[in-house]
């Protein structure tokens, strides 16, 4: 599947499943306002992990 259609699904995935939040524009500020590397998932990509941990039930889940 050619890059263009990938970007333009996630693009699609994301305006329509993720709501704009305060607080995940805040973080992301604070997170370069301290220097941190911009090394963070995507919205899509953390609905996604946020589902597959409520499908395991997990409890804990360790970010490396």
């Amino acid at each position: 599947m050619p890059q263009e259609t990938w970007s333009a699904v996630d693009s699609y995935l994301t305006q329509a499943l993720t709501p704009d939040a305060a607080g995940l524009a805040w973080a992301l500020e604070a997170n370069a306002s301290a220097g941190l590397p911009a090394i963070d998932v995507s919205a899509t990509q953390g609905m996604l992990l946020q589902l597959i941990a409520a499908m395991i039930g997990a409890r804990r889940i360790l970010e490396i």
